[in-house]
């Protein structure tokens, strides 16, 4: 269970001719939960919106805007698996999306007077004139506060990994998890200034050991999230200006995610 889990990927553009280097997407993901149940693996994806329909600035217009922010995140987060770390969108089919409102009821009252689900089509009766339907998304892409009161959320969830045709091959999900156990590790890179945020002393004195003979390598140990591979891009970036045909830097792990996830991050500062 992942919450505000925040990464930099390239995302496909709508327009063939732009390219994909130019499509780079800074992106959090408000909720991702990788779930094992019954021997079935699958993974859901949440985007939380706190529109209120109650409140006194509410207004239809920036339901909708908001309505279509997030299932443009939703869909990023998938394209953003595909482009960046190369899981075919095949395997992606089954990756569940859905926007939540915590403050919106399921069904909206109607200028016909009557009410209607919220976010479905509506008949011709119910269309201002001059105007038609929006593109909505399938029934259940969408949950509201009714889903999440009381024990209904437990029994929605249920429903959720009870739901063998959405169960991913075990291999993809592991992928996916590992992409996102790695994003969570705390690789921080200020996308402002181009640079990594080293934490600690210990840090910032590797970072400033003078070059030394490669016989002689500096091993540093550290459990997970402790910062080794933050280090290990910071020395990157430091040397980058010396880095040519005749002078490179070498980074060598076991982990193909985590070789594109420091790849994208060492693209991002040094370019």
């Amino acid at each position: 269970f992942f919450n505000g889990l925040r990464y930099t990927g390239i995302k496909k553009s709508n327009n063939p001719g732009v390219n994909l280097v130019h499509q780079k997407s800074f992106k959090e993901i408000d909720f991702s939960v990788f779930v094992e149940y019954e021997g079935q693996h699958y993974v859901i994806l949440l985007e939380v919106k706190c529109c209120d329909d109650k409140h006194p600035n509410f207004s239809l217009k920036g339901l909708s805007g908001h309505r279509k922010k997030a299932n443009s995140q939703l869909d990023t987060h998938i394209s953003i698996l595909e482009n960046t770390f190369g899981i075919p969108i095949s395997e992606l089919e089954n990756v569940q999306q859905h926007a939540v409102w915590p403050f919106l009821s399921g069904t909206e009252v109607c200028s016909c007077g009557e009410s209607h689900p919220r976010f479905q089509e509506k008949t011709n009766k119910c269309l201002q004139p001059g105007t038609n339907n929006a593109s909505y998304r399938s029934a259940g892409w969408h949950i509201f506060k009714e889903e999440l009161s009381g024990d209904n959320f437990s029994s929605w969830f249920l429903c959720q990994v009870q739901n063998q045709t959405k169960a991913m091959d075990k291999r993809v999900w592991m992928e996916i998890l590992s992409i996102h156990t790695i994003l969570s590790s705390g690789v921080l890179f200020n996308e402002m200034q181009k640079q990594f945020y080293l934490l600690g002393q210990d840090q910032l004195n590797l970072i400033a050991l003078p070059p030394h003979d490669l016989s002689q390598p500096i091993l540093v140990l550290g459990v997970a999230g402790t910062g080794k591979t933050l280090t290990i891009c910071a020395k990157i970036q430091e040397l980058e200006p010396q880095l040519g045909p005749g002078n490179r830097a070498l980074y060598i792990c076991t982990n193909d995610n985590l070789i594109t996830h420091v790849k994208t991050m060492l693209e991002q500062c040094t370019g």
